[in-house]
């Protein structure tokens, strides 16, 4: 039987993520499209075609709370709080426990919340929320353009050396594609994501390997987590990226780990690209 992420009872973007998971009747770690949709509906997030694994939402539902937190004026854990007590989906029909009796059709009740455990939850949101960035330099900015543009030049010698080995499966194609991988590392690693998206999946079909896409992108892209202070859990349970993946990757289906690979990706690319504009405004004032 595999393990349960620890974080999905322990934090509270977890508590939401298996919520929603149970909504459907079965707790199966799996999220259904409507249900999933319809909880992303008025947060920003992504909607999905069949179904996100828990982890995977988990993850995704730290980043919308983060973000929405900073938009609605409020603290993380009191709107991470709020989605769990309120707008988690109810049970959906063909669940074994009978829904209460409406007085109007057209209401719903809400799903029943323990107050003590809900408070107790909202002291542990899954992702600390960055630091404050440091007031933007030059150098910064410099190295940030300096990344994107060795991730240019990393992505064109994987996708030219995918290619001849996709043509000639030869042993010095072979060793033409791991020399182009092992270019990768944590400065390159978001923008190679970014610029070839599907660079996970052919890594994984290279041996069928998921240690492989552990090895080249999800190690080197923890690393980067931990300088941009995407840190995991909070108090005791508090862990730097790398430590998070170093302890649960090896557990996760590929399809969790390609979810949590573009998400955090996405970002940090996401803030370096903020760093970027903010020095291009600050020389304009």
């Amino acid at each position: 039987m595999t393990e349960v992420n620890p974080l999905l009872n322990s934090t509270l973007a977890g508590k939401i993520a298996q919520k929603l998971d149970a909504a459907d009747g079965k707790k199966d770690g799996k999220i259904n499209a409507s249900i999933w949709n319809e909880f992303v509906a008025d947060k920003g997030g992504k909607t999905i075609k069949e179904s996100i694994d828990v982890v995977a939402a988990m993850n995704s539902i730290t980043t919308y709370a983060v973000k929405n937190a900073a938009t609605a004026g409020k603290a993380v854990n009191d709107l991470a709080k709020e989605w769990l007590g309120a707008e988690a989906p109810a049970p959906a029909e063909g669940n074994d426990t009978p829904a209460p009796a409406q007085t109007n059709p057209d209401e719903q009740t809400p799903p029943a919340v323990d107050k003590d455990q809900t408070a107790k939850d909202a002291e542990s949101v899954k992702v600390t929320v960055p630091k404050a960035a440091k007031p933007t330099n030059k150098a910064e900015v410099d190295s940030i353009i300096k990344n994107q543009k060795a991730g240019r030049e990393v992505t064109d010698k994987i996708k030219n050396a995918f290619n001849a080995f996709a043509q000639a499966r030869t042993s010095e194609n072979l060793n033409q594609v791991e020399n182009a991988l092992k270019l990768i590392n944590k400065d390159n690693v978001i923008y190679v994501v970014e610029y070839f998206p599907d660079v996970i999946n052919k890594i994984h079909e290279f041996r069928y390997k998921q240690d492989d896409v552990i090895k080249y992108i999800l190690t080197p892209l923890g690393e980067k987590g931990d300088d941009a202070n995407f840190s995991i859990g909070e108090g005791e349970q508090k862990m730097t990226r790398s430590q998070f993946y170093e302890k649960s990757a090896k557990r996760w289906s590929f399809n969790a780990m390609k979810s949590e690979i573009k998400s955090l990706s996405k970002d940090i690319a996401s803030k370096e690209r903020q760093v970027k504009d903010d020095y291009t405004k600050s020389k304009s004032i």
